[in-house]
């Protein structure tokens, strides 16, 4: 490989091309000096000085490349001849200009470049890399908004004045030279020029069987977006191009005549790809993971690169050597980044690309050719929580699930089947698997049609069900071992609606049901409650609500029939009851022998598809918040979870989750947890019957 070093400019803008006259040398004199082991070069050197008063760039050639053949100067261009500013804006501190760049050999083919790079060269101020050599231009510098890449490749402090050799930063004869301006990026943005590309076209769209050439005579022009540092409008522009010798004669193909080492060693362009970014910052800590995929286009052998990613006081430096699995153009390299603790809310990445090639093609010895670019991760103002993987999650295929319950000191899925069994699942494995808990039937007093099932802050389990006869209710309960403790039972008819367990107050591990009472001229809704005395559960109490004017609707009364689920206040003596129709929720305080409306409800009184109301709904519950779920199917079939707040008396709606896709097919039940607050959605229309699980962060507010 052959490397030329073109150009530099100092001060406010950049760019470069060297050449007026062109002398036309012997080949075979070119041929011979082709054998110093690199293809790059500097095609020149300019500094340019910035009038933002006037809106002025003034271009000042520094230098021509000291490249000799048959010791006849190889460019010895007039200003501007080769490097051209085609258009200029200044925007306060920012500039915006076009720059030309023109191949000084005009029907030289055998002269075509590779890799054409503009680099603008200026002081930086970020270091703490791995390589403590390393040094770039960061917020606050003078520096290149939009690179394509970074360059270390003729850097004054690395590339030091070697007068009589073309590989090395020079002093031009005018303008401010190194040693006033001192210069300190070892790495420096760059815009990468070829034919394929206009002035703003993006990298990428590179077509890749070209491999980036830079015809003789061509004038191809780039976009520079500079921002002006408060440390003066000076800087150096260096193009570094890359060449070698075609094979064969004239006329030459281009650029299959051209030898692999024509190219840039290192690789010319990546692709990142976050495949995962937990990063965050709340203001009294941090932390979080990032992982990131990494394309690397090189042009023969991008499989035989190393990938390091470091971001100083962020996380340490990550290396991958090993592709994961590539293309015909390039290669995929897995970075993880675990444990980060990001300082900001937005970190920068610098992604070091290590070729093959050892010590920079001899320049910079022990540091393999590098190519280096740069990459922007988010950081959030809080702690990543993913959603719950747990959606869809399919139950046995052989039976029917009537109701769930989950364990309040694990959060495992106890599940109700129409055929008299009681199924557990495991949070753990996602509920994926689940074994015979109880067999309903076992206990021997003939249980009948299952309805709902509830579970106590003491594990003990409570099973609302006909037995003997189908219109005969009983309740059965089971201890936390999943034996049969006791039943209650009570006379016909059935009027069944929901199982509940109280969690709070004097009642709490009290459980018991809901159903309807009819009595000639009364409509009563009626709560059965169990107390648990010693080892044995046994009634403690009967709790009615007694219509007195036959008027069913209403946010301060209940009626049987309406009813669709009950669920206990986590603080209280209360159980709240869902009704539909009505559309109302409403909180019932158990006194003795009584229900009494407790001055708090939710809901619209009709019916909606809105988060404040439900149109078709079929279960309530809570989570370890106090706050309340309704599971709704709207007008279109669609499900939605719906949620409210409860503040003393005052309820307020906030909002809604889920659809077709996180719950499939029909809403069916609905259960929250006090173990971790997620809430667990019963679906289906088929067997096997699914569960849904929704943690927090899915939820509004969360």
């Amino acid at each position: 490989m052959n490397r030329f070093l073109t150009g530099a400019v100092a001060l406010a803008i950049f760019l470069a091309g060297c050449s007026g006259g062109v002398f036309a040398p012997e080949t075979t004199d070119i041929r011979d000096n082709n054998n110093d082991g690199s293809s790059h070069s500097c095609w020149g050197i300019w500094q340019s000085v910035i009038n933002p008063a006037e809106g002025t760039l003034e271009f000042i050639t520094l230098r021509g490349p000291d490249f000799h053949l048959n010791t006849m100067p190889f460019l010895e261009p007039p200003p501007l001849v080769n490097l051209t500013l085609e258009s200029l804006k200044f925007n306060g501190n920012i500039i915006e200009a076009d720059i030309g760049l023109r191949h000084p050999f005009l029907g030289l083919t055998e002269f075509t470049g590779f890799d054409v790079c503009g680099i603008f060269i200026s002081n930086g101020s970020v270091t703490g890399y791995s390589d403590s050599k390393l040094r770039m231009a960061g917020e606050g510098d003078t520096r290149l908004l939009n690179p394509d890449g970074y360059s270390r490749w003729w850097n004054p402090t690395e590339f030091p004045v070697n007068n009589g050799t073309m590989f090395s930063y020079q002093d031009g004869l005018l303008g401010t030279p190194n040693s006033n301006a001192h210069y300190n990026s070892t790495l420096n943005g760059y815009k990468y020029f070829c034919d394929d590309l206009g002035a703003e076209d993006p990298i990428s769209s590179i077509d890749t069987t070209h491999r980036g050439v830079f015809s003789a005579g061509k004038k191809n022009v780039r976009h520079y977006t500079i921002e002006l540092g408060p440390d003066g409008l000076i800087f150096s522009y260096a193009v570094d191009a890359n060449w070698h010798f075609p094979t064969g004669g004239k006329p030459w193909d281009v650029p299959d005549d051209f030898p692999p080492d024509a190219n840039r060693s290192e690789a010319w362009r990546i692709n990142i790809t976050e495949t995962e970014n937990t990063l965050w910052n709340d203001g009294t800590g941090s932390g979080g993971d990032l992982k990131l995929q990494v394309d690397v286009y090189d042009w023969f052998n991008a499989g035989l690169n190393k990938v390091r990613v470091e971001s100083p006081g962020n996380f340490d430096m990550v290396e991958s050597s090993t592709p994961t699995g590539g293309g015909a153009d390039y290669s995929t390299y897995e970075i993880e980044i675990t444990d980060a603790t990001p300082a900001t809310d937005e970190i920068g990445l610098l992604i070091s690309v290590v070729s093959e090639k050892a010590d920079f093609e001899g320049f910079i010895p022990g540091t393999n050719a590098t190519a280096y670019f740069t990459h922007s991760a988010s950081v959030a103002e809080e702690p990543y929580n993913p959603p719950s993987p747990c959606k869809n999650i399919p139950l046995r295929d052989d039976a029917v699930p009537v109701d769930i319950a989950l364990d309040h000191t694990n959060a495992d899925l106890l599940v109700l089947y129409d055929d008299k069994t009681i199924y557990k699942y495991h949070k753990d494995d996602c509920y994926k698997t689940g074994t015979l808990y109880i067999d309903i039937p076992a206990c021997g007093h003939l249980p009948r049609i299952m309805y709902a099932l509830d579970m106590a802050p003491n594990r003990y389990l409570g099973i609302a069900l006909t037995y003997v006869t189908d219109d005969t209710p009983g309740y059965f309960i089971y201890d936390a071992d999943g034996g049969f403790n006791i039943y209650a039972g009570q006379s016909p008819p059935p009027g069944l609606r929901d199982s509940y367990t109280m969690t709070a107050g004097i009642y709490k591990n009290d459980m018991g049901f809901i159903r309807g009472y009819e009595w000639p001229g009364l409509l009563m809704t009626l709560a059965l409650r169990l107390t648990k005395v010693g080892d044995w559960y046994a009634y403690g109490g009967e709790h009615m609500y007694l219509i007195e004017d036959g008027n069913t609707y209403g946010f301060d009364r209940v009626y049987y029939p309406y009813i669709k689920g009950a669920e206990s206040d986590a603080y209280g003596n209360y159980i709240w009851t869902l009704e539909d129709p009505d559309y109302y929720a409403s909180r019932w305080e158990l006194v003795p022998s009584w229900l009494k409306y407790d001055n708090a409800y939710f809901g619209t009184g009709s019916q909606t598809d809105a988060d404040d109301g439900w149109n078709d709904a079929k279960d309530i519950t809570r989570d370890n918040q106090n706050r309340y779920f309704v599971l709704d199917q709207l007008f279109s079939g669609e499900p939605r979870v719906k949620m409210w707040t409860v503040d003393g008396n005052i309820t307020k709606s906030i909002g809604g989750f889920g659809d077709s896709t996180t719950i499939s097919g029909t809403p069916r039940r609905i259960e929250g947890s006090d173990f971790d607050g997620d809430i667990v959605v019963l679906h289906g229309d088929t067997p096997p019957y699914m569960v849904s699980v929704f943690n927090q962060y899915e939820m509004p507010g969360g």
